[in-house]
């Protein structure tokens, strides 16, 4: 299905979209979140879909949402910042040569899970 046109035009009217044929097709996860949104809440989190799928599918939004929704964040910019986060891909490395006199480092690894506990706290006023 083309998601995009849909959810853009549901962007503009987000009460509307209950009352669609397509609500029904998005996955459970889509529809029990907008269910419980308010009117902006809707409406910022429909232009982050529709930018999501127009950029990969609707099952990679789909994990975006869900992981975000299961760290208590229900906001469109925090779904939106881990939706950039699965899609990127870590830089290449490349190898500098460096002079002698430059004392050798350990490589450093950098740990993201620490980023994803401060997810955990936080949220917007979301009713549950």
């Amino acid at each position: 299905m083309k998601w995009v046109p849909y959810l853009e035009m549901m962007a503009k009217r987000p009460n509307a979209l209950k009352y669609t044929g397509f609500f029904k097709e998005l996955p459970t996860t889509l529809q029990d979140y907008f269910n419980k949104c308010n009117y902006e809440e809707k409406k910022a989190a429909l232009k982050a879909l529709a930018r999501m799928v127009g950029n990969s599918d609707i099952g990679l939004a789909t994990k975006a949402f869900e992981y975000t929704i299961a760290k208590g964040l229900y906001d469109a910019d925090s779904i939106w910042a881990y939706y950039c986060r699965i899609i990127s891909k870590a830089a290449d490395m490349i190898d500098v040569k460096v002079p002698d006199k430059v004392p050798e480092l350990k490589e450093y690894h950098t740990d993201t899970s620490i980023y994803d506990k401060l997810l955990s706290g936080g949220g917007n006023g979301w009713r549950q």
